[in-house]
C-alpha cells in the first residue's frame, strides 16, 4: 500500500476516535495517537522523503487536507465535551 493510499482510511480511523471521545482525556489521546508529535499523521509526514519527486506534493496536500479536517472534528469534539 503506498502512503497516498493510506491516507484516507487513517484519516477515517481518525475521525472514528475523535468523535467517540467522551471526556478530555480520551480526547487528548485520540489527538496525540493522530496529531501528536509522535502521531501517525505525522509519521507520514516523515515518510514524504521516501517518495518520489512527483509524488512528493501530491502527499503533502492530501496529509494538510486530512489534518485540517482532524483538527476541525478535534475543535467539534472539544465544543461538545465542553458543553
Amino acid at each position: 500500500m503506498s502512503l497516498l493510499d493510506e491516507i484516507d482510511p487513517l484519516k477515517a480511523e481518525a475521525l472514528v476516535e475523535l468523535n467517540a471521545a467522551t471526556d478530555q482525556s480520551s480526547l487528548d489521546r485520540a489527538k496525540g495517537t493522530w496529531l501528536g508529535p509522535q502521531g501517525r499523521f505525522t509519521g507520514l509526514m516523515k515518510q514524504m522523503g521516501s517518495l518520489s519527486k512527483d509524488e512528493r506534493p501530491l502527499a503533502g496536500q492530501a496529509i494538510n487536507a486530512a489534518k485540517t479536517d482532524l483538527e476541525a472534528a478535534l475543535q467539534e469534539a472539544r465544543e461538545r465535551i465542553e458543553t
